[in-house]
């Protein structure tokens, strides 16, 4: 993935897609800025900062389902599971940060009646 960072941010350079068991094919166009995941630091030791690794595509592509409701929050977040696993994230883990999610970024998403 080709990205432009700064402070904190980055910038796609080129197109990341992910291809979905459920949703299909979802592309993330360049140009698009993202903070990643959102990762307290205190949490950085046990699974990962925002923008490396196997969080950095999750954290793009979950911020750019909830930026423009592409779908219901939980698919976002449920998306945003499975590509963890995808990526490598240990599955205890993966699940650690899905219910991170779930419990505390609801304000995150755009908002819409059919937000859940």
């Amino acid at each position: 993935m080709k990205a432009e960072m700064k402070k904190g941010w980055v910038m796609l350079l080129e197109d990341v897609v992910y291809h979905d068991v459920k949703h299909g094919t979802i592309i993330v166009r360049a140009g698009f800025s993202s903070d990643g995941a959102t990762i307290p630091r205190f949490a950085w030791s046990f699974v990962g900062s925002p923008l490396q690794g196997s969080n950095r595509r999750a954290g793009i592509i979950h911020d750019m389902l909830y930026r423009y409701n592409v779908l219901p929050r939980i698919e976002c977040d449920k998306i945003f599971y499975r590509i963890l696993r995808k990526d490598g994230k240990r599955w205890v883990t993966a699940k650690l940060m899905y219910w991170a999610v779930r419990l505390f970024s609801k304000e995150h998403y755009a908002f819409s009646e059919s937000s859940k």
